[in-house]
């Protein structure tokens, strides 16, 4: 993960990416962050409706009590310099068992 985050930093360093290769590098590397969600944590892909209301394929944890676009956050972390860079963090926080509360089945939003 420690390698995502520094290929995100320096995506957000670029600044010769254009609008389609941001959207092209956030596909690449949010799917490859989707699935290690999905093989360190026991998480699974599912299609989802997101906060705004509209289906999204998201990585959700196992009781269904938490929700991620990764592919979404991805394109925000490389596209939104103010936002900080937490990918690596959340990734460690989860991995810890340290979750937000959460109900099952409420797919709570992270990222």
């Amino acid at each position: 993960m420690e390698v995502i985050h520094n290929e995100i930093d320096s995506a957000r360093a670029n600044k010769k990416l254009d609008k389609d290769q941001r959207v092209s590098l956030a596909i690449e590397v949010g799917s490859f962050i989707g699935q290690m969600f999905c093989q360190e944590m026991d998480w699974e892909w599912l299609q989802v409706l997101d906060p705004d209301g509209t289906e999204a394929i998201a990585v959700v944890s196992g009781n269904r009590a938490l929700a991620l676009d990764p592919i979404r956050w991805v394109h925000e972390l490389i596209s939104d310099k103010k936002r900080a860079n937490n990918c690596l963090l959340l990734f460690n926080m989860i991995h810890a068992g340290r979750l937000p509360p959460s109900r099952p089945n409420s797919y709570v939003w992270i990222g």
